[in-house]
């Protein structure tokens, strides 16, 4: 009778044990996830009282800058462009100054679509508030760009305006926010 027992729970744990490592085999594959990721880029602007009050600065969009989205970039199927928007983390001149600003996405020296306004900076308020500020972007433009990316080309956010006083120092942290759909 002892035996039998030992025998019925041997038998029951090789049933368990071999329901478990069956099971292994049927674990699914992922397919069809999303990964994001924030792009950002500090831009110093330095105007001194000698430079031209027109600037312009660059921002290299590039998905394969980040690990999540370089370990899957042969498996991307669409990439949507989530947010494009800016702060200004630091500030040093008069108060006052302010910036006719500009973006414009560019492939090389290809412009793609029509420059988006950044609207009339306030330096110094922005500083102030924390505050980050959404560039808007025209949905064709959005299309293009997120075609251009699925197709493995490197991009470039061209930041450009001029400023109403000198000089003047202020650090722009430009934001773009990328989702990819990975198949």
């Amino acid at each position: 009778l002892k035996q039998m027992k030992i025998m019925k729970k041997g038998l029951l744990f090789l049933a368990v044990a071999a329901l478990g490592f069956t099971a292994c085999d049927k674990v699914p594959v992922i397919e069809n996830f999303g990964i994001s990721n924030v792009f950002e880029q500090t831009v110093l602007l330095e105007i001194s009282d000698t430079d031209p009050s027109d600037f312009v600065k660059d921002f290299v969009i590039d998905p394969s800058g980040s690990d999540e989205f370089k370990d899957n970039l042969s498996k991307i199927s669409s990439y949507n462009i989530k947010k494009l928007s800016y702060k200004v983390a630091s500030f040093v001149g008069d108060a006052a100054t302010t910036g006719n600003v500009k973006a414009q996405f560019m492939e090389g020296a290809d412009a793609i679509g029509d420059p988006m306004d950044m609207g009339n900076v306030v330096f110094q308020s922005l500083v102030n508030e924390g505050t980050e500020v959404e560039i808007p972007v025209d949905n064709a433009v959005k299309e293009m760009v997120q075609q251009m990316l699925l197709d493995g080309r490197v991009l470039t956010l061209m930041v450009g305006g001029s400023v109403s006083d000198k000089p003047m120092t202020a650090e722009i942290v430009l934001m773009v926010e990328l989702e990819a759909v990975v198949k």
